[in-house]
């Protein structure tokens, strides 16, 4: 998609990206909650939340972390959503390589994500980007 622009979010955008989670991630959050966390996310120095604007609309959007571990440094893609009518046009493609222009600018040369194990269209696309499987994720609620 050639008019497609990619910048950080402002509040301006907390409704489009909330909208994203609910409705392309089926992570369901209020928007009270979004606009609180997102708010929190961003005024640290670690977390950046990115929007994919097409013609100034929310069209999509991807959440990062710079993580440190013992063995390395490494960015975490925390989410990342294209809207429904706008996916298949290469509009997840340019954020993946937004992520990895990121993580250049910050020396770090590891991208790590987690998906459903149910979105096996996503899996797909992140292998044809160069991602390979290499865990499992386990979760517990405490």
């Amino acid at each position: 998609m050639n008019d497609l622009e990619i910048c950080k979010i402002t509040e301006n955008d907390y409704s489009d990206v909330c909208s994203l989670y609910n409705n392309e991630l089926n992570i369901k959050i209020s928007q009270s909650q979004f606009n609180e966390r997102a708010k929190h996310i961003l005024e640290g120095n670690n977390h950046d939340i990115f929007a994919a604007l097409c013609s100034g609309k929310v069209v999509g959007f991807i959440a990062v972390e710079r993580a440190i571990a013992i063995e390395c440094d490494y960015i975490k893609i925390n989410g990342i959503a294209v809207k429904e009518n706008y996916q298949g046009q290469g509009i997840g493609s340019q954020l993946i390589a937004y992520a990895e222009h990121y993580a250049k600018e910050h020396n770090i040369d590891l991208i790590i994500l987690n998906s459903s194990v149910r979105r096996e269209q996503a899996h797909m696309f992140y292998e044809k980007l160069g991602f390979s499987k290499s865990s499992y994720s386990f979760r517990k609620k405490i």
